[in-house]
């Protein structure tokens, strides 16, 4: 797994918490995913980015993010395919919800944004390995998903919210960026 913590300043972070969830007069217009009610966790989303097509101005936000993250970790980024916020509130004990609908295809990658720190965290296995990554939310915080990682969010308490940016891009990531030898932040 690929991550840095140290690619956007306070201030920046603190602005995107604000429109997502700490400013009450933002309007960030949010979207309920009733489907997912019997969970145990109330998912709200907000598109930024459909098929290559902007339809919020929460896409400058995005695009911002992700290339400050790829220039930190030398990926040449292409495309963004998509672009989603997602507010999660948790309303029951150890649960985990999957964000295998969001898997990268074999030429994409999936780029992580932690907006808020909580006690959730994030679950990566991949294909063909028992082997597993976990990995704290913290504000701030980016992370790279390849094409066969499955991706787990978790949380082990109530009440509590985790929100986050998912980013689907194609581009090139040098394999000794991806390769074990690399030092991760």
């Amino acid at each position: 797994m690929l991550y840095n913590d140290n690619f956007l300043d306070e201030e920046y972070i603190k602005k995107l918490q604000n429109v997502f969830y700490e400013d009450a007069n933002s309007f960030f217009p949010w979207i309920i995913e009733s489907h997912n009610f019997k969970s145990g966790a109330f998912v709200l989303t907000h598109k930024a980015i459909i098929d290559k097509t902007i339809v919020s101005p929460l896409s400058d936000e995005s695009k911002k993010i992700l290339s400050n993250f790829c220039y930190e970790k030398m990926i040449k980024l292409e495309d963004i395919v998509d672009s989603e916020a997602q507010l999660y509130i948790f309303g029951a004990d150890s649960l985990e919800v999957s964000l295998e609908k969001y898997a990268p295809k074999e030429d994409q990658f999936l780029f992580l944004y932690f907006v808020n720190q909580s006690n959730s965290n994030f679950k990566i296995t991949s294909d063909g390995s028992t082997n597993e990554e976990i990995l704290s939310s913290k504000s701030g915080r980016g992370a790279l998903i390849k094409n066969g990682d499955k991706v787990f969010l978790s949380s082990s308490s109530s009440n509590e919210f985790q929100a986050i940016l998912l980013v689907l891009f194609t581009g090139h990531v040098p394999e000794f960026v991806l390769s074990d030898r690399v030092i991760l932040n």
